[in-house]
């Protein structure tokens, strides 16, 4: 009975204590809770204040600050040293010099004009100095490319469709002699650019249209190949004669376009004269008979 007894106090009394411990920290608790926010007078102090419910939750805010900031990255400024700027480059993808952006797909070499090779160096320098990395260039310059491309093709299809609609136009008010006219044309061009001719092809007018490729301009140049050759001109022809001089030139014609399908330009050159002399002779006689 003793032991017994002895064991029931001994039990009451460690149950006395535990609760007697939770009370007090529930207590403790309770007067922390209750008084935490006692004594700030900031308004902003009070205002974060409201958005913790115990001072537990504020100290759990701070280690959970502390583990973020631990794991992020530092962007430096002005009085940063060289060794915070490297690492931070190093952290984030950033080159260390615009030298080493590199792009999939583009090849810097002996072959790239340097237009584009200054290009290329400047926008280098605008991705360092804005701290871009070395994938977001990538996707930049992606994009730039794919925009360019899109624009360059559109243009490409718009000089398609204004060349068609100008061949159209001159064939309408040409007709039988558009053949003719439009080799006048092409030959005066070339007499009057001569080495310039190339270059003279890519001009452009206000509204992004080839010069050449004006309906007026191709005019003006049939006007003025027809009379560059008058000088040569012989006498009128006969019936025959015409009929004879249209087949040679439709002849070489032929045999100009064969030499080009082939690849052989020297000799579809050759054919070229030959029949523009035939067609200057030509239409220099039908101007003749009606004078």
């Amino acid at each position: 009975m003793a032991e017994a007894t002895a064991t029931e106090e001994t039990t009451t009394e460690e149950t006395t204590t535990e609760e007697t411990v939770q009370e007090q920290i529930t207590e403790e608790q309770t007067a922390s809770d209750f008084n935490w926010r006692q004594g700030l007078s900031n308004p902003d102090q009070i205002k974060q204040a409201e958005r913790y419910a115990s001072n537990a939750d504020v100290v759990q805010a701070t280690i959970d600050m502390r583990k973020k900031l631990g794991s992020s990255v530092n962007i430096p400024n002005e009085k940063s040293d060289d060794t915070e700027w490297i690492t931070y480059r190093k952290n984030m993808g950033i080159p260390d010099t615009p030298e080493e952006y590199k792009y999939e797909g583009l090849t810097v070499d002996d072959k790239m004009p340097q237009e584009q090779k200054a290009g290329l160096e400047k926008w280098n320098k605008i991705f360092h100095d804005e701290n871009i990395s070395l994938k977001g260039a990538q996707r930049l310059m992606n994009e730039f490319r794919a925009d360019m491309g899109a624009q360059f093709e559109g243009q490409v299809e718009a000089d398609k469709k204004y060349s068609a609609e100008t061949d159209a136009n001159l064939r309408s008010i040409w007709g039988t002699d558009y053949d003719k006219n439009k080799e006048y044309a092409n030959r005066a061009a070339t007499d009057l650019f001569g080495e310039d001719f190339e270059f003279a092809k890519g001009i452009e007018m206000k509204d992004g249209r080839f010069l050449l490729d004006n309906p007026l301009i191709s005019k003006v140049f049939a006007t003025m190949g027809r009379e560059m050759g008058e000088g040569r001109l012989g006498d009128v022809l006969s019936d025959n004669e015409v009929e004879t001089l249209e087949e040679s030139a439709d002849s070489y014609r032929d045999k100009k376009r064969t030499a080009l399908a082939e690849g052989n330009n020297k000799e579809a050159s050759k054919w070229d004269k030959k029949e523009f002399e035939i067609l200057k002779r030509l239409d220099a006689n039908r101007m003749k008979g009606q004078v």
